[in-house]
């Protein structure tokens, strides 16, 4: 069976084919919370409007992703507590945790050297009672300076508590806690590693980084953060991060001519692949890249181009490209002296996926033949 559609009935036919293509992409992506980029969102709409015939098939089966898992709602917690409140205290009611409570001053610190100033300052204007968990305490000088105060601090009768974590104690040396525990105050292990693999917790660590003191008073304050007690958090340490992406495509293109004359519009598009690495620098030591996936794409383009001559053509155009590939990189040392200080690197290979907008604009000469 043939279907013989002159040009008035086959364009408005066309015209829809491309509305619904377009109409879905968008009622999809609000449908489906996704986090797609800008150039991603642009070349899928140009690929719908210059070939959707082609494109609709292609993105129902690669382009459209899944729908998220929802949770499924919890019935805890007062239900007046749940109504009306923003989602971090609606969390805190289902867990059965305190409600938040108001503060008087808020301060982000902007690097180590003020969040150590702040630090040493809220221990000693400490006058009740000091309450730190940490994960790593290092026996360094920022250490031993922490640990200074908090003796003097229980010397003088405040209340003086510090939790570390049991793994995180292993991984450096700590100072002598022995002095706080002279000095009147009080320390502990938090799930020591042995007895961890004994009660099957050696998953189970403190990671919270904070320090309350005088818990409870009108003269109450709280430091809280990502900080360990080692004077590598609360330094800067040089960090270089960058990437190298070579883009393999494949692209066919036609030009609609404007006039009877020499200007023409370019449209076009095609399929990739990216291939890359990961240029990670820290403390001056470089973790190479060690595995790369390639990452495959669509891409559209559109412009004008001028006939110069009959064997030259000059065009201009902007490219749409989904650019992004996988590495994995991982540091050859555990750890580097930087300065007077040792910086301990991340082990054991790390993956990243490489996301970049490829939006480009291009201009040159063609070769006619």
């Amino acid at each position: 069976m043939s279907l013989n559609l002159s040009a008035s009935q086959w364009l408005p036919l066309h015209g829809i084919v491309t509305l619904a293509g377009v109409l879905l992409y968008v009622l999809t992506s609000h449908a489906m919370p996704q986090r797609r980029s800008p150039s991603a969102a642009i070349a899928w709409v140009f690929f719908i409007l210059l070939i959707p015939y082609l494109a609709l098939p292609i993105y129902l089966i690669f382009g459209s992703r899944k729908l998220p898992r929802l949770a499924p709602p919890d019935a805890h917690g007062d239900a007046n507590t749940l109504r009306g409140n923003g989602w971090a205290m609606q969390t805190a009611a289902v867990l059965g945790q305190p409600a938040a409570v108001d503060y008087h001053h808020f301060h982000l610190h902007a690097g180590g050297r003020e969040a150590r100033v702040a630090l040493f300052e809220i221990i000693e204007g400490a006058r009740h009672s000091i309450d730190m968990c940490t994960f790593i305490f290092r026996r360094d000088e920022f250490g031993e300076a922490v640990l200074d105060r908090l003796c003097e601090r229980a010397r003088r009768g405040v209340r003086v508590r510090v939790m570390i974590d049991g793994l995180g104690s292993l991984m450096v040396r700590r100072p002598d806690m022995q002095r706080l525990v002279h000095a009147g105050g009080a320390w502990i292990l938090f799930v020591p590693p042995i007895r961890a693999l004994l009660n099957g917790r050696a998953n189970l660590r403190d990671h919270r980084k904070l320090l309350v003191a005088d818990a409870g008073r009108e003269t109450a304050r709280l430091l809280c953060g990502g900080r360990n007690i080692a004077a590598t958090a609360q330094r800067a340490v040089p960090v270089e991060d960058n990437y190298r992406v070579i883009p393999v495509e494949l692209t066919g293109y036609f030009r609609i001519p404007v006039t009877a004359g020499a200007f023409s519009v370019v449209m076009g598009g095609g399929v990739a692949a990216y291939f890359g690495d990961r240029h990670f620098v820290m403390a001056g030591v470089e973790a190479p890249t060690t595995t790369s996936t390639a990452g495959f794409g669509i891409h559209v383009l559109g412009g004008f181009a001028y006939r110069i001559s009959e064997w030259f053509t000059a065009s201009a155009d902007i490219k749409f490209r989904d650019a992004q590939f996988q590495t994995t990189n991982a540091f050859a040392v555990p750890n580097v002296k930087y300065g007077d200080i040792f910086v301990s690197l991340p082990q054991g290979p790390f993956a990243s996926t490489v996301h970049t907008d490829g939006m480009v604009v291009q201009i040159g000469i063609g070769f006619n033949f």
